[in-house]
């Protein structure tokens, strides 16, 4: 069984971005409540799977009744930025979406992709049963983040405009959008003025 190692109930902050420029880019999903801030690397194709998950349950919930949020409840553009420090907790493998009527939240549980121990197979097969039992392979981390229907449908809408149009590369540094006529670096002390297709 996957272990939580963190269950963050109504989180203040929630995200999906890309750092770096369209074709190298790093996808994340953020999170965070209180002091609380996790970053999970992850990829594009699962980002767009979870953007498109999230519609089809608010469309299944306004059949039944249940409106779409306006739009003016979602988080703004600055909202949805990514935020530093930019650790990655662990690399997604595979994520789930449900609604929590009890709450009127979205649920969504992101497991980490299983770590291969290649260097197993390099051991002499004699070797190998001569050697005391290696202990039992850890099992995969997983974590939990339930956020508001207004949250989440803003996190789909911007995770998608990211995906389709490529967004403005952001600096992998001080996390800002890097505009295509220079950017100045707020961590290299403003000294860096490159445009997004020089870095």
């Amino acid at each position: 069984m996957p272990e939580y190692i963190y269950d963050l109930r109504r989180v203040s902050h929630i995200t999906a971005a890309a750092v770096g420029q369209p074709g190298e880019r790093v996808f994340y999903l953020q999170a965070q409540k209180h002091s609380d801030l996790i970053s999970l690397v992850t990829e594009k194709e699962y980002i767009r799977a979870l953007a498109q998950r999230i519609d089809s349950i608010l469309d299944e919930l306004e059949k039944r009744g249940v409106a779409r949020p306006d739009p003016s409840e979602e988080p703004t553009p600055a909202e949805l930025m990514l935020r530093g420090p930019l650790n990655s907790l662990f690399r997604i493998g595979q994520m789930s979406l449900a609604y929590a009527p009890d709450g009127d939240l979205l649920v969504l549980e992101a497991e980490e992709l299983p770590v291969a121990d290649d260097d197993e197979e390099e051991i002499d097969p004699i070797l190998r049963q001569s050697e005391p039992e290696a202990a039992p392979p850890r099992q995969p981390r997983m974590v939990r983040f339930s956020a508001t229907r207004a949250q989440m449908q803003g996190l789909s809408r911007s995770a998608m405009e990211i995906i389709t149009t490529g967004g403005r590369a952001i600096c992998p540094q001080c996390l800002q959008p890097m505009e295509p006529t220079g950017h100045m670096c707020v961590k290299k002390n403003g000294h860096a003025n490159k445009t997004a297709a020089e870095m």
